[in-house]
């Protein structure tokens, strides 16, 4: 940026942000990962994404909200102490649907003292493979998540909450673009049967 030289360079107009979200798109794009086919997707109206936000940051105007209502898949999020009325609710709604997506929204923090879900936010996950249709759990932080639900039928890491990584996850799990992420790393688990 020429700052050695002049302490207010060219600043912000000189930047391409088009090129930049460009490529934050096709970063996005190419890092979503199917772990387990669970044998539902593409994911159609009609389904039903129970989301977890373990983080507390997730709004209604968030990029995966958005794009399961313009694509006529319901949804409710689940956080942490939430009602246990309203929590029961959700969760019968989900209990109709065809398939059942699980968004994932737990970033790794120091303040968090843990990498893993809460304890609630866990077991919400392992009712609704219990109780529910075919299930995919799609996280948006990291793969090892999958250890506190190993009979999950259907898993994908999308690896990150940005709006790109939720508009890519979602586009794969509608069918609209393909899963051409792989792993990074190795999950030791249990094999599952039908």
């Amino acid at each position: 940026l020429g700052l050695a030289t002049d302490r207010y360079p060219r600043g912000f107009g000189s930047v391409d942000l088009a090129a930049h979200d460009a490529f934050a798109r096709r970063v996005a794009g190419a890092a979503t990962t199917l772990v387990r086919d669970p044998g539902v997707l593409p994911l159609a109206a009609g389904d039903f994404a129970v989301i977890l936000d373990d983080d507390g940051e997730l709004s209604y105007e968030d990029a995966l909200p958005r794009g399961l209502d313009r694509r006529g898949i319901g949804w409710g999020i689940v956080r942490t102490g939430m009602d246990a009325a309203e929590r029961a609710a959700l969760l019968d709604r989900a209990r109709g649907a065809r398939a059942v997506l699980v968004p994932i929204f737990s970033a790794i923090k120091a303040w968090k003292d843990r990498s893993d879900l809460p304890p609630d936010l866990a077991d919400t996950v392992r009712e609704i493979v219990r109780d529910c249709g075919p299930t995919v759990v799609v996280t948006f932080s990291n793969p090892y998540l999958l250890h506190q639900f190993p009979a999950v039928a259907g898993y994908v890491c999308a690896y990150g909450a940005t709006s790109h990584m939720q508009e890519a996850a979602l586009a794969a799990l509608c069918g609209e673009a393909p899963f051409p992420g792989r792993l990074p790393v190795t999950l030791d688990l249990p094999a599952i049967r039908a």
